[in-house]
């Protein structure tokens, strides 16, 4: 049977769905193509709990809803609702299929992770859980695995003398072991021959540096004192004197706010008290920064013995090199603390 339309109206419709196909792929090659975000820097996480679905929904948030479905399209004609990868993608400039590819190869951004200074590896935990995809729990669990400890050569007690605080990039889903792998690659990597060397002259081993450079940081935040204050305390070891540091009593008895340390906290009993205890402490009582690591390798040589924070207030110490002189000194700062109300 002969169509009724005229030759005209038929060239007319088919141009018509033409155009209206057209039209549809050009749609289709731009939410394929176009990027999914604008944004500097945008991220978009799956996590481990994640199916298609979720993704979807979570992508339409970070994204458009027509992108999102699209993505979800993609991802069922090419069959890889199972090869989607856990991790942290980048929606910056990238495309519905460019994500499907990296999420396929789980070709993740990494994370810039800013290790900061740190009193317990249980803070260290907590900021990890905060950062990473791992929670905190796994990370605690991890660094008191004394036999996992030990296979990359430390202890719990130790831990912390590989842990140098620094920009670091991982991937979001790291593990707790190969963040502690990759922790003893960078600790390997900052202990130079010429620090090494410096740790040596001092009689002090890369982790005893550690450790003293521990103490340094919570003593001041004083770039200019951390050397005197290095030194002073090389004194104490050197003599057999014992270190008598007051942050080493805060992290015995746990409690970092303290502005006074009483005679009854002296008496805590902690291997960690140095007023207890000579010598070095087991470990680090923080994660001390580069610059106070660096104080300890260059410590300032002088006869101090002694140290008390200023009565002025500034944040500063008063050293000396007798304990008369000292004496003086903590009366008036006692006297300032007790003018100002502070009992602890």
């Amino acid at each position: 049977m002969k169509s009724s339309l005229s030759p005209s109206v038929r060239r007319r419709t088919l141009w018509g769905v033409t155009a209206v196909l057209a039209l549809l792929l050009l749609a289709v090659c731009y939410l394929t193509l176009s990027p999914l975000s604008y944004e500097k820097d945008k991220v978009f996480l799956v996590e481990q709990t994640d199916n298609l679905d979720t993704t979807a929904a979570k992508l339409a948030d970070e994204s458009s809803a027509a992108k999102a479905g699209l993505f979800r399209l993609l991802v069922r004609l090419t069959g890889s609702q199972d090869r989607l990868r856990v991790g942290r993608y980048g929606l910056s400039g990238t495309s519905a299929l460019q994500l499907l590819r990296n999420m396929r190869n789980g070709s993740q951004l990494p994370v810039r992770l800013v290790l900061p200074v740190l009193h317990t590896t249980g803070e260290l935990a907590e900021f990890l859980g905060r950062q990473l995809e791992q929670p905190a729990d796994s990370f605690l669990l991890a660094f008191s695995d004394t036999l996992a400890l030990a296979a990359i050569g430390t202890t719990p007690e130790r831990l912390p003398c590989m842990l140098i605080p620094n920009t670091y990039e991982v991937y979001w889903t790291a593990s707790p072991q190969s963040f502690l792998t990759r922790m003893k690659k960078e600790s390997e990597a900052f202990w130079s021959d010429a620090r090494k060397a410096r740790a040596e002259a001092l009689g002090l081993s890369t982790d005893e540096v550690i450790t003293l450079a521990s103490i340094v940081e919570q003593e001041t935040a004083a770039k200019k004192e951390k050397a005197t204050i290095a030194g002073l305390y090389l004194n104490r070891l050197h003599s057999g004197m014992p270190l008598q540091a007051d942050p080493t009593v805060k992290f015995a008895v746990g409690d970092f706010t303290l502005r006074r340390i009483t005679n009854a906290l002296l008496k805590t009993d902690s291997p960690y008290n140095t007023y207890r205890h000579a010598g070095l402490p087991p470990g680090p009582i923080c994660l001390p920064s580069v610059e106070s690591i660096d104080a300890v390798l260059n410590a300032e040589k002088h006869r101090f013995i002694y140290m008390c924070a200023n009565p002025d207030f500034s944040n500063t110490h008063v050293f000396t090199e007798n304990y008369s002189d000292h004496q003086k000194v903590a009366a008036a700062y006692a006297a300032e603390l007790n003018k100002r109300g502070i009992l602890k």
